[in-house]
């Protein structure tokens, strides 16, 4: 959930700050704006996600209420140090993530 507090929620409402993954994994992001106002949601370097209404291959535009979903098949190499956030302007700093890699199915 992006929520009007600015925060991501997970599906049991805790505050979401890190996304575990595996490289070659297909994950599905199912995000519900609840906010009633604009929101998006981004995977990529943090970097490249800081500035206002930031933009990368992956991801969900920005939306105003109800349900997008994002289906990210994790790459097998690089995916060290890719964040998540929104990239509306003032919504990066509470609403952003890390996708923390787990190599130990490898």
């Amino acid at each position: 959930e992006a929520n009007s507090a600015l925060q991501f929620l997970d599906e049991n409402g805790a505050q979401l700050t890190s996304i575990g993954a595996v490289p070659g994994e297909t994950i599905e992001f199912v995000v519900n704006n609840s906010a009633g106002f604009e929101h998006n949601f981004y995977i990529g370097p943090a970097d490249a996600l800081q500035g206002p209404y930031a933009e990368t291959e992956v991801g969900i535009a920005t939306w105003t209420d109800g349900v997008q979903t994002l289906t990210w098949t994790v790459p097998e190499e690089g995916a060290e140090g890719l964040q998540f956030a929104c990239t509306v302007p003032g919504h990066y700093t509470p609403m952003h993530g890390d996708i923390v890699i787990d190599g130990s199915d490898t």
